[in-house]
């Protein structure tokens, strides 16, 4: 189990809504079932992560110090596959997702890759009949999480609506 860099990904994950403080629990009692001595955050987010009064993402971002981004960027990838695989109304939603973590400019994994920015416009104006075949659109998003992303994921993901 790395810790650091599932912390990672998960925090961004909560971020953009598609963890919540549920999640949060359910991955750290199995990561304190993992650890032979576990960190404090986990603890904490075991105990805490549901209660409206505490905030999951110190403990994350501490957990996640020594994340290795390249991993963690490989589960959030993943993740974002597994909502697009699980819902017809997401692809919009996780292309959105991808274009401002290219607008950011990678803060949270590194350097983004161009095409993060073309997806949510291609999908979209597909979608409205602006331009483009909304079925490839969402071919080449599909293509690129799992290019980039990992396919066994150490949690569940859920398609979270607000």
């Amino acid at each position: 189990m790395d810790i650091a860099s599932e912390a990672l990904a998960l925090r961004h994950l909560r971020s953009v809504g598609i963890v919540d403080a549920s999640d949060l629990t359910r991955w750290a009692d199995a990561a304190i079932e993992s650890e032979p001595h576990p960190a404090v955050q986990l603890l904490d987010l075991s105990l805490y992560a549901s209660r409206s009064d505490f905030s999951p993402e110190g403990a994350l971002s501490e957990l996640g110090k020594e994340a290795n981004a390249s991993k963690a960027w490989a589960l959030f990838c993943g993740a974002l596959l597994h909502v697009f695989l699980a819902s017809l109304c997401a692809d919009s939603d996780v292309a959105r997702v991808l274009y401002w973590e290219a607008v950011y400019g990678g803060q949270w994994f590194g350097m983004p890759e161009p095409e993060m920015y073309a997806f949510w416009d291609d999908i979209d104006l597909a979608r409205d009949g602006v331009y483009g075949d909304l079925n490839a659109a969402k071919d080449r998003l599909e293509g690129f999480l799992r290019r980039h992303g990992e396919h066994e994921l150490p949690w569940a993901v859920r398609v979270l609506r607000s």
